[in-house]
């Protein structure tokens, strides 16, 4: 018989890829893909035969929440460790290879990269790198995302006494009476500039202006001109797109973005999230303005920017983008000193978590003095949690091993806080327990540290353990599984509620029987699991359960499995004092 490992390479990838389709559709959303991804591990020849079953499988979308695949609302390459790398070889592939325009944004992508190359004669495969390097970094924070080209327009107005309210912007109302859909339709030479200003390309950029494109817009690919000039490092540049720029010129549009100015959110953002501060005076304070030398920041003076003004809205946003302490303290100093919060520090707080930014954090803690705030203080996204909590948590999600050291050892989060509640945005699980978490982030070696610093598998009763086993199984974390074994060892009733939970994926395709054992074995993608729970309950679960002596039968009778109340007798004392009273011929 020839081992799976001698087939034809070709023969190989092709069984790996419906291998890799049936995993991906498992709706339990901390699996998809992970499973596909663990085939790596298998052995050496699967390592080096697996990557491009995973580009040609579209195993990225399974995790994506915008238009390329990256696997969250953040910029991916900020802190993924390892995904960057894989993600912008997806991309890549996906962008010289895909013919459907309405699947994704890959072949407007490619197209733009054909553009580009057409006017400078740069080499494409190069300009398609260099491109995808870009919207990894960038285009996870709106202009990449995208559904299906349409969009709707709304106009939005202040209110301070309106219900509504939002982090960034303050109080607002929204007025829906003027939203329209429209199907937008992409300008190449839009792309143009954006390429023209990231690869520092003067004569195409000059051109581009001349023919009247404005660097402040974009049509929801790359960035705007301003931010890929500002993210790119190219000061010559910017300064060039600000010249073709008035002081300040309301579009008549109320809504936030539609105006242009010399000084721009577009710039400052990217000028912020590239950490540059150099690039952030840039962005602020034009040397092309009417007044080179002025202090004042569109209608505000810096140093006292009103936080809910026009200015005051894309600072934050700016704020919230970068990664530098510098850029932060600067942008910072803008507002008034009563300002300076704004309810803007559990955000910022909690963003660098994500980002596993510990320096960052770490001088936001203590130097700000925020630590003494830090447990007191609801967090915008969840009000019925603290930051400690959250920050935590999303460390132990994202594998920050030396945040999670930060929260715990230095700013004294207990870890064997118990809090309940699922987070929809992150889909955490039924328990909100950090060990749940952690088995579901698929890291033994955070869930054993866990244990170690103090935390416990015992909140909201068994369903934390429970839903952290499930999770071990559902990634097929053996090893994980084993040791949480070693740390409970459930009921029998609880050993069949793991089986039928291993299988609630697909429990469609179980079919009903009366056998003791759950027939799993023609589950795609479970053989393993299967495998796996008959080695270690298998001869057990097989067994006809224990019956019941006499002066137990009335015992909790509502109780839908007696088997709680077993656990709670010593049937060796039990089944002797049953058969030394003669009475009757066993259990029944």
């Amino acid at each position: 018989m020839v081992h799976i490992t001698e087939l034809p390479v070709e023969i190989l990838q092709e069984i790996l890829l419906e291998v890799c389709k049936c995993y991906m559709g498992d709706c339990k959303s901390y699996v998809r893909g992970r499973r596909a991804l663990r085939l790596k591990l298998v052995c050496k020849h699967f390592r080096e035969t697996i990557e491009p079953v995973l580009l040609e499988s579209r195993v990225a979308e399974f995790n994506d929440k915008t238009s390329f695949g990256t696997i969250e609302a953040l910029p991916v390459t900020t802190y993924r460790y390892g995904v960057d790398k894989f993600m912008h070889r997806y991309v890549v592939y996906h962008t010289r290879t895909e013919q459907d325009a309405y699947r994704g944004r890959f072949v407007h992508l490619r197209k733009a990269a054909e553009a580009y190359c057409a006017e400078t004669g740069a080499d494409l495969d190069h300009c398609i790198d260099e491109f995808v390097w870009l919207v990894l970094d960038r285009a996870a924070t709106a202009p990449g995302e995208r559904t299906d080209f349409y969009h709707s327009t709304n106009t939005w107005r202040r209110n301070q006494w309106s219900t509504y309210y939002d982090p960034l912007r303050g109080p607002y109302t929204l007025a829906f009476n003027e939203s329209t859909y429209y199907r937008s339709e992409f300008e190449p030479n839009i792309n143009l500039l954006s390429a023209a200003a990231y690869f520092n390309n003067f004569p195409l950029a000059k051109r581009l202006l001349a023919q009247g494109y404005c660097p402040t817009t974009h049509n929801e690919l790359l960035p705007a001109p301003m931010e890929t000039a500002a993210f790119g490092g190219n000061a010559e540049m910017l300064q060039l797109l600000q010249e073709h720029l008035p002081d300040f010129k309301d579009l008549g549009r109320s809504a936030i973005f539609r105006f242009r100015s010399k000084v721009h959110h577009s710039s400052l953002l990217g000028a912020a999230f590239r950490g540059d501060l150099d690039m952030v005076k840039l962005a602020l304070f034009p040397p092309s303005r009417a007044e080179p030398d002025s202090t004042k920041l569109l209608d505000q003076r810096y140093g006292s920017v009103d936080p809910e003004s026009l200015a005051g809205y894309f600072i934050r946003h700016a704020i919230l983008n970068t990664r530098d302490w510098d850029v932060y303290q600067y942008l910072v100093s803008a507002f008034r000193k009563q300002d300076r919060k704004y309810g803007l520090l559990d955000l910022i707080l909690f963003f660098n978590v994500r980002r596993g930014n510990t320096d960052f954090v770490r001088k936001l803690v203590f130097e700000n003095g925020y630590l003494g705030q830090l447990k007191q203080c609801d967090l915008a996204q969840s009000r019925s949690r603290t930051p400690d909590f959250e920050c935590l948590q999303d460390a132990i999600r994202l594998c920050h091993d030396d945040m999670v050291d930060f929260l715990i050892d230095e700013c004294g989060i207990i870890p064997a806080l118990r809090q309940h509640g699922s987070y929809e945005t992150w889909d955490l699980g039924e328990a909100g327990n950090f060990i749940t978490v952690a088995a579901m982030a698929g890291s033994l070696s955070l869930l054993k540290k866990l244990l170690a610093k103090g935390a416990s598998v015992d909140g909201q009763g068994m369903l934390s353990w429970h839903t952290a086993f499930c999770a071990a199984l559902g990634l097929e974390h053996f090893d994980m599984a084993r040791y949480l074994l070693t740390l409970r060892n459930p009921s029998r009733r609880w050993k069949r509620q793991l089986v039928l939970e291993a299988l609630k994926p697909k429990k469609e395709w179980v079919e009903t029987t009366n056998t003791r054992w759950p027939y799993m074995s023609h589950l795609p993608g479970y053989g393993s699991i299967s495998r796996f729970l008959d080695e270690i309950w298998g001869e057990e679960l097989r067994q006809p359960p224990p019956k019941f002596p006499p002066q137990l039968r009335n015992t909790r009778r509502h109780c839908l499995d007696m088997e709680e109340v077993l656990d709670k007798v010593d049937f060796s004392t039990a089944f002797a004092t049953w058969e030394i009273s003669g009475a009757g011929d066993g259990w029944r």
